[in-house]
């Protein structure tokens, strides 16, 4: 597997943006004429900037997620009910869109290219899949309420179920000689900055994040239940 200079550190410059804007959902606000703005408004368009700039994302894919950010914004304001039902299901049906990789506008980068881990092991391809990516992260910051208490538990959650399954599957593969250690490889920079941030952040965060919505779906729709009423958080 091969990368040059120059897409090894675009792809990597598109993950730390991605990362620092989640995060920065918890950095607060800042006044902006007089209007009390979240801080994570900024890194977020500095990352559209950024992606766009890169050519990660046309003008057609940022087209697209901002009009979902603007529709996961609707969800929760103030408004006619019926308004917010219109744009809880465009939210929902971009959402959709993005993560079945269905809207024009991406260049999903490959991070790892038909990999052998050891010997004749079939290969392995990982994507940095920016539709789905960004989709997740526009609806995580405009819909999901800012609770530490959420956020702590979910994530302590995930990484127990994470960690358990590495271990039965990695050690019971290893003990049946199913599987081989390639240390060489576990300690390539590739694999220690993209293939576990990737996997920390986007599948065991993010994802759990946006499944738990799902399943909660009263958040949704804030204390109107709009569009259904399922059990609230807890």
């Amino acid at each position: 597997m091969q990368f040059s200079s120059e897409i090894e550190s675009s792809v990597l410059v598109a993950i730390v943006m991605v990362v620092l804007t989640a995060i920065s959902k918890y950095f607060g606000y800042y006044q902006f004429g007089g209007t009390k703005l979240p801080i994570w408004s900024i890194f977020l368009i500095a990352t559209f900037i950024a992606l766009f700039g890169l050519g990660f994302v046309s003008f057609t894919g940022v087209a697209f997620l901002a009009l979902m950010l603007i529709a996961s914004l609707a969800i929760n304001a103030t408004g006619p009910k019926s308004m917010r039902i219109i744009a809880g299901i465009l939210a929902g049906t971009l959402f959709l869109g993005l993560g079945f990789r269905i809207l024009p506008g991406f260049e999903n980068q490959i991070l790892v290219d038909t990999q052998f881990v050891k010997g004749q092991s079939t290969t392995y391809t990982t994507y940095f899949n920016f539709d789905k990516t960004l989709g997740g992260l526009i609806f995580f910051l405009a819909v999901v309420p800012s609770s530490n208490r959420l956020r702590y538990r979910t994530l302590s959650r995930a990484l127990m179920v994470t960690t358990a399954t590495i271990i039965f599957v990695l050690g019971g593969g290893y003990a049946f000689n199913l599987i081989g250690i390639n240390l060489t490889y576990l300690f390539d920079y590739r694999f220690l900055v993209l293939f576990l941030t990737l996997q920390i952040f986007q599948s065991v965060w993010l994802r759990k994040l946006f499944l738990e919505v799902l399943s909660n779906s009263d958040c949704i729709t804030s204390s109107k239940k709009i569009l259904c009423g399922t059990k609230p958080f807890p």
